[in-house]
C-alpha cells in the first residue's frame, strides 16, 4: 500500500502509561485519509488513543503530526482548530436546546458573521439528514439523530480528520445505515475518518483500510477487503 502521498496523520513510538500501566508502547501508527477502520479487542488501547491524539491524555514519549503540524505541544481547544474533531463514545449535547440551536451555540463559538450562521447550521443539518428535526429539542432525539447531530456539530468546525469511537454502539439497522451514509456524505468533502469500533461488518463495508491493534501496537495494516482472511487477524481479534 505504498504511495507518494503524504500521509494525513503520523504517529511514532507513542508511550502512554496509566499508573504503572502501559497502555500504548512504542505505538506507530500512520493514515493518508478517506474512511479508515481502527479495530481490536476491549483493552488493544483505541479509546487511550483517540484520547491522546486529542490532548486530553499526555503522553510519556512519542510524536504526533496531523497534517504536517505537530501535536505534541497544542492543547486540546487548539487541535480543533487545527482540524482534529472527535465523537466519544458517550453522546455529549446541550439536550434541552433545539437541534439548530446545538448548531447555533457551534457558529457563535467559532464567531462567524452572525449573517451566515443560521445559513450554515441548515447546510449542516442537510448534510446530515436533520431538517426535519431543526425544531425537536436534542433530548428528545433517538440515538441515531443523536450521532448525526453530533457528528454536524464537529463538521461546523471544518476538520480535517474526524475521530469515532464506536459511533455504531447501541445503534438499530436503520440509524446504523444512515449514519454510514453520513460518514460517505462527509468523506465526499474530503473530511477523513478514523473509526474505532466491534461492528467489524460495517467497518470492512465502509473502510478501504484497517488497522488492528493488540495491547496497545498495531500487528496489522491492510486493505478492509483482505482483512477477513489475513491470518493475523484470524489470530489476533477474530
Amino acid at each position: 500500500m505504498e504511495s507518494k502521498t503524504k500521509n494525513l496523520i503520523e504517529v511514532r513510538g507513542l508511550s502512554m502509561k496509566i499508573g504503572e500501566k502501559e497502555i500504548l508502547p512504542e505505538l506507530n501508527f500512520s493514515m493518508k485519509g478517506g474512511i479508515h477502520g481502527l479495530l481490536g479487542a476491549n483493552g488493544a488501547g483505541k479509546s487511550t488513543f483517540f484520547k491522546v491524539l486529542m490532548g486530553f491524555l499526555t503522553p510519556q514519549r512519542g510524536e504526533m503530526v496531523l497534517d504536517g503540524q505537530s501535536l505534541i505541544k497544542v492543547p486540546p481547544r487548539h487541535r480543533r482548530s487545527l482540524g482534529l474533531g472527535y465523537l466519544a463514545q458517550e453522546p455529549w449535547l446541550f439536550n434541552d436546546l433545539k437541534v439548530v440551536e446545538n448548531l447555533v451555540v457551534i457558529a457563535e463559538l467559532m464567531d462567524w458573521p452572525k449573517e451566515n450562521t443560521l445559513e450554515r447550521c441548515h447546510q449542516a443539518m442537510k448534510e446530515l439528514g436533520l431538517e426535519a428535526q431543526a425544531q425537536q429539542k436534542a433530548g428528545t432525539l433517538s440515538g441515531g439523530e443523536k450521532r448525526r447531530l453530533e457528528l454536524a456539530r464537529v463538521n461546523m468546525e471544518t476538520p480535517k480528520l474526524i475521530l469515532l469511537d464506536e459511533p455504531f454502539a447501541g445503534l438499530d439497522p436503520k440509524a446504523i445505515r444512515q449514519l454510514k451514509d453520513a460518514f460517505a456524505t462527509l468523506s465526499d468533502k474530503g473530511v477523513s475518518l478514523l473509526i474505532s469500533d466491534h461492528q467489524i461488518t460495517h467497518i470492512l463495508e465502509i473502510c478501504k483500510e484497517v488497522t488492528l491493534l493488540e495491547s496497545g501496537l498495531v500487528v496489522l495494516e491492510c486493505d478492509a477487503e483482505d482483512f477477513l482472511t489475513d491470518p493475523r487477524a484470524q489470530k489476533s481479534y477474530l
